[in-house]
Protein backbone atom coordinates (compact mmCIF):
# COMPACT_ATOMS: atom_id res chain seq x y z
CA UNK A 1 0.00 0.00 0.00
CA UNK A 2 2.85 2.39 0.86
CA UNK A 3 4.50 1.67 -2.50
CA UNK A 4 1.31 2.48 -4.43
CA UNK A 5 0.79 5.72 -2.52
CA UNK A 6 4.44 6.70 -3.00
CA UNK A 7 4.23 5.92 -6.72
CA UNK A 8 1.14 8.11 -7.09
CA UNK A 9 2.73 11.02 -5.23
CA UNK A 10 5.96 10.83 -7.24
CA UNK A 11 4.09 10.48 -10.56
CA UNK A 12 1.87 13.48 -9.73
CA UNK A 13 4.92 15.57 -8.78
CA UNK A 14 6.73 14.72 -12.00
CA UNK A 15 3.63 15.36 -14.11
CA UNK A 16 3.11 18.85 -12.68
CA UNK A 17 6.81 19.68 -12.95
CA UNK A 18 6.77 18.98 -16.69
CA UNK A 19 3.55 20.94 -17.19
CA UNK A 20 4.92 24.24 -15.87
CA UNK A 21 5.60 27.12 -18.23
CA UNK A 22 8.46 29.54 -17.86
CA UNK A 23 8.62 33.28 -17.49
CA UNK A 24 11.95 35.10 -17.44
CA UNK A 25 10.76 38.67 -17.98
CA UNK A 26 10.97 41.22 -15.20
CA UNK A 27 9.82 44.82 -15.42
CA UNK A 28 11.05 48.17 -14.12
CA UNK A 29 8.65 51.11 -14.37
CA UNK A 30 10.31 54.23 -15.76
CA UNK A 31 10.10 56.08 -12.43
CA UNK A 32 11.81 53.17 -10.65
CA UNK A 33 14.92 52.98 -12.85
CA UNK A 34 18.03 53.43 -10.71
CA UNK A 35 21.76 53.93 -11.29
CA UNK A 36 22.23 50.29 -10.29
CA UNK A 37 20.30 49.33 -13.47
CA UNK A 38 22.94 50.92 -15.72
CA UNK A 39 24.73 48.20 -17.67
CA UNK A 40 21.73 45.84 -17.71
CA UNK A 41 20.39 44.29 -20.89
CA UNK A 42 16.87 45.68 -21.36
CA UNK A 43 13.95 45.81 -23.78
CA UNK A 44 12.35 49.23 -24.22
CA UNK A 45 8.64 49.39 -23.48
CA UNK A 46 7.11 52.51 -24.97
CA UNK A 47 4.12 54.33 -23.50
CA UNK A 48 0.83 52.46 -24.00
CA UNK A 49 -2.31 54.23 -25.18
CA UNK A 50 -4.15 53.28 -21.97
CA UNK A 51 -1.41 54.90 -19.92
CA UNK A 52 -1.91 58.18 -21.77
CA UNK A 53 -5.64 58.01 -21.04
CA UNK A 54 -4.97 57.77 -17.30
CA UNK A 55 -6.27 54.21 -16.91
CA UNK A 56 -4.73 52.28 -14.03
CA UNK A 57 -2.04 49.73 -14.88
CA UNK A 58 -2.55 46.08 -14.27
CA UNK A 59 -0.23 44.35 -11.81
CA UNK A 60 0.37 41.56 -14.35
CA UNK A 61 3.56 41.73 -16.43
CA UNK A 62 1.53 40.17 -19.25
CA UNK A 63 -0.53 43.39 -19.55
CA UNK A 64 2.63 45.47 -19.91
CA UNK A 65 4.21 43.56 -22.78
CA UNK A 66 1.33 42.41 -24.98
CA UNK A 67 0.47 45.61 -26.92
CA UNK A 68 2.45 46.42 -30.04
CA UNK A 69 3.07 50.08 -29.35
CA UNK A 70 4.67 52.33 -31.91
CA UNK A 71 7.07 55.21 -31.48
CA UNK A 72 10.06 56.92 -33.01
CA UNK A 73 13.72 56.99 -32.11
CA UNK A 74 16.62 58.94 -33.56
CA UNK A 75 19.35 56.69 -34.91
CA UNK A 76 22.49 58.27 -36.34
CA UNK A 77 20.65 61.60 -36.74
CA UNK A 78 17.65 60.09 -38.53
CA UNK A 79 14.13 59.71 -37.12
CA UNK A 80 13.03 56.07 -37.41
CA UNK A 81 9.56 54.61 -36.79
CA UNK A 82 9.39 51.39 -34.84
CA UNK A 83 6.90 48.92 -33.43
CA UNK A 84 7.21 46.69 -30.37
CA UNK A 85 7.01 43.01 -31.26
CA UNK A 86 5.99 40.85 -28.32
CA UNK A 87 5.78 37.07 -28.23
CA UNK A 88 3.84 36.08 -25.15
CA UNK A 89 2.35 32.61 -24.98
CA UNK A 90 -0.32 31.09 -22.76
CA UNK A 91 2.13 29.60 -20.27
CA UNK A 92 5.43 31.32 -20.96
CA UNK A 93 7.20 34.46 -22.06
CA UNK A 94 10.89 34.75 -22.89
CA UNK A 95 12.99 37.90 -22.63
CA UNK A 96 14.89 36.90 -25.78
CA UNK A 97 11.67 36.71 -27.87
CA UNK A 98 10.91 40.43 -27.42
CA UNK A 99 12.22 42.94 -29.96
CA UNK A 100 11.64 46.25 -31.72
CA UNK A 101 11.10 46.30 -35.48
CA UNK A 102 12.21 49.39 -37.37
CA UNK A 103 10.25 50.61 -40.35
CA UNK A 104 11.88 49.67 -43.63
CA UNK A 105 11.01 50.90 -47.11
CA UNK A 106 12.29 47.62 -48.56
CA UNK A 107 9.84 44.71 -48.11
CA UNK A 108 12.72 42.29 -48.65
CA UNK A 109 14.48 43.28 -45.41
CA UNK A 110 13.58 43.31 -41.74
CA UNK A 111 15.43 45.66 -39.39
CA UNK A 112 15.29 44.76 -35.70
CA UNK A 113 16.63 45.66 -32.28
CA UNK A 114 17.02 42.52 -30.17
CA UNK A 115 19.79 43.82 -27.93
CA UNK A 116 19.85 47.04 -25.92
CA UNK A 117 21.77 48.02 -22.81
CA UNK A 118 20.97 50.89 -20.48
CA UNK A 119 24.08 53.10 -20.62
CA UNK A 120 23.05 56.10 -18.57
CA UNK A 121 20.33 58.04 -16.79
CA UNK A 122 19.94 61.73 -17.53
CA UNK A 123 17.41 64.19 -16.11
CA UNK A 124 14.70 63.63 -18.76
CA UNK A 125 16.26 60.93 -20.94
CA UNK A 126 17.71 57.45 -20.80
CA UNK A 127 20.77 56.57 -22.86
CA UNK A 128 21.00 53.14 -24.51
CA UNK A 129 23.40 51.18 -26.65
CA UNK A 130 21.35 49.30 -29.24
CA UNK A 131 22.36 46.66 -31.75
CA UNK A 132 20.43 47.00 -35.00
CA UNK A 133 20.34 43.86 -37.10
CA UNK A 134 19.18 43.72 -40.72
CA UNK A 135 17.87 40.44 -42.14
CA UNK A 136 16.73 39.24 -45.55
CA UNK A 137 13.05 38.34 -45.81
CA UNK A 138 12.27 35.42 -48.10
CA UNK A 139 8.69 34.22 -48.59
CA UNK A 140 7.58 36.07 -45.43
CA UNK A 141 10.25 34.31 -43.33
CA UNK A 142 13.38 35.76 -41.79
CA UNK A 143 16.46 34.85 -43.80
CA UNK A 144 20.16 35.40 -43.29
CA UNK A 145 21.55 38.37 -41.40
CA UNK A 146 22.83 41.08 -43.75
CA UNK A 147 24.48 43.42 -41.25
CA UNK A 148 24.80 44.35 -37.60
CA UNK A 149 25.43 47.89 -36.33
CA UNK A 150 25.66 49.35 -32.83
CA UNK A 151 24.31 52.82 -32.05
CA UNK A 152 23.85 55.02 -29.03
CA UNK A 153 20.34 56.44 -28.66
CA UNK A 154 18.55 58.62 -26.12
CA UNK A 155 14.87 58.20 -25.33
CA UNK A 156 12.71 60.67 -23.43
CA UNK A 157 11.52 59.15 -20.16
CA UNK A 158 8.03 60.50 -20.91
CA UNK A 159 7.86 58.21 -23.95
CA UNK A 160 8.49 55.04 -21.92
CA UNK A 161 6.35 53.03 -19.52
CA UNK A 162 9.42 51.13 -18.42
CA UNK A 163 12.02 48.54 -19.27
CA UNK A 164 11.77 44.79 -19.48
CA UNK A 165 14.69 42.98 -17.87
CA UNK A 166 15.74 39.36 -17.75
CA UNK A 167 14.95 37.76 -14.40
Amino acid sequence: MKNILLTIIVAFGEFTAFAQGSWDIGYIEVDSIRVSDVGRAVKLDFKHIWAEQGEPRSKSIRKYVIPEDTNQIIVDGNKVNLIEKRKIYVDHGSFNDQYLELESEDPNVSVRIYSSVLQGIEKDKLKFSVVIETFEVKKEKLGKKIKTETFEIRVDKKDLDGLMVKK
